[in-house]
């Protein structure tokens, strides 16, 4: 696997950074990108292999910044896994503008950039994979902002699918899953609170998934059918077991 050219987007944490570390460890070469360059420096050292290209899709330019980065350091892209998303934990009546604004600009608006800017430089039969959530559908009170974002990438996934289907895009549905930062931000109090109207109406969930284990299943997935250009993913749903799905 020493000719596939990868790039992760939010590999400074959690399912990002394994995947990057799972694919390093596959022999691809991959650009681990995030915010954070003390962060992907870490996470660089960490996969032991890998080339850091730190760079914000929410800044302008960021998104091609990051993809200029990536290309320049391997030549072309075959695979991109774009693992980036941020939600607050905010009751509806309480989300302000700019916090709306942030969970569209980095879970959507910015997958949305760096696939545009990536097109020129994928290999045909490229496979494009954004993470989504399996909330879509069953919004947890505290995070609908998150399911919203999450609901229209999957919207933006199918038009890209459309619209060049040439490249595989595949929408890659987790449930919970730990280690992750998602939640490092949250006030415990409010948690506490939000956890309880989750138990009320019957969204809590069983353990949560191993973030490794996840990030392996999603790196051997996308090289087993890397070399099959006529076979596409379209949706890779993985959640912990005995999970009723959202109904509606």
């Amino acid at each position: 696997m020493d000719e596939t050219r990868v790039l992760v987007v939010g590999a400074s944490a959690g399912v990002g950074r394994a995947v990057a570390r799972h694919f390093v460890a596959a022999g691809a070469q991959v650009a681990l990108s995030a915010r954070r360059a003390e962060n992907l420096a870490e996470a660089v050292a960490e996969a032991r292999g890998g080339v850091a290209v730190p760079g914000d899709v929410r800044a302008p330019g960021g998104a091609a910044e990051i993809v200029a980065g990536a290309v320049g350091a391997l030549g072309g892209l075959d695979v991109i896994v774009y693992a980036t998303g941020i939600s607050p934990l905010q009751r509806l009546r309480d989300v302000t503008s700019d916090q709306w604004a942030a969970v569209l600009e980095t879970n959507l608006v910015g997958l949305h950039a760096v696939v545009q800017a990536a097109l020129p430089h994928l290999s045909p039969g490229a496979f494009v994979g954004a993470l989504s959530s399996d909330s879509v559908g069953q919004p947890r009170p505290g995070l609908v902002p998150y399911a919203a974002s999450k609901a229209a990438l999957d919207e933006l996934m199918m038009g890209w699918r459309t619209e060049h289907p040439e490249i595989r895009f595949s929408t890659i549905v987790i449930g919970p899953t730990f280690p992750t930062e998602f939640a490092n931000g949250f006030d415990p109090e409010l948690f506490a609170q939000i956890w309880g109207e989750w138990e009320r109406v019957g969204i809590t969930s069983p353990p949560p998934m191993d973030g490794g284990e996840l990030a392996d299943v999603i790196v051997r997935t996308c090289l087993a059918v890397l070399p099959y250009p006529g076979i596409g993913v379209e949706e890779l749903v993985l959640r912990p077991p005995h999970v009723r799905p959202a109904e509606g």
